[in-house]
């Protein structure tokens, strides 16, 4: 079966040994996709399509934590920004919520964003991944979702705050 979001895999074993071989022709790793520079509509696609695959593993009855999230094992098509994650299927007892903020702060942080557009999409995903207790995958994927139809989200930046005025 094809899963969206996964990269289809291929089970061997020989000699006692157990391999799975991840097809991921045609397409580049995170990190080297979001290298140069990023549009909104671009990089929310390829935010959708992550957050999908993780997010799909429940219809599958797939352990959200047996994916890999680190940059260089999400894979994305250049040309589509389809996502394919390494689905490993070991026991663990990892939360994926605090690797997939990782990951995302990671990306957000390391790519350079289109001067030329909108920035607020940018500060409203970095105040979400933020929030520490409250972020959830879910959570992101809405907002996501939100950003890429053009509804408001709600996220709320707090003022800077000025340093008060020294008196003479």
């Amino acid at each position: 079966n094809h899963i969206a979001g996964l990269a289809p895999v291929l089970y061997t074993e020989m000699n006692g040994q157990r391999y799975l071989k991840y097809n991921i022709s045609a397409k580049v790793s995170a990190d080297q996709f979001f290298t140069g520079t990023m549009n909104k509509q671009r990089a929310l696609t390829a935010f959708q399509n992550i957050l999908s695959a993780i997010c799909s593993a429940d219809d599958y009855m797939i352990d959200q934590n047996s994916f890999s999230v680190a940059s260089e094992h999400i894979f994305l098509n250049v040309s589509s920004c389809e996502a394919a994650l390494l689905c490993i299927p070991v026991t663990s007892d990892k939360d994926i919520n605090p690797e997939v903020a990782a990951l995302f702060k990671k990306i957000m942080f390391s790519t350079q964003f289109d001067n030329s557009e909108d920035a607020t999409y940018i500060t409203q995903l970095i105040t979400y991944i933020n929030n520490g207790a409250s972020f959830t995958v879910y959570g992101l994927k809405d907002l996501v979702t939100k950003l890429q139809s053009g509804v408001s989200t709600g996220v709320q930046v707090p003022p800077v705050q000025q340093a008060p005025a020294m008196q003479q």
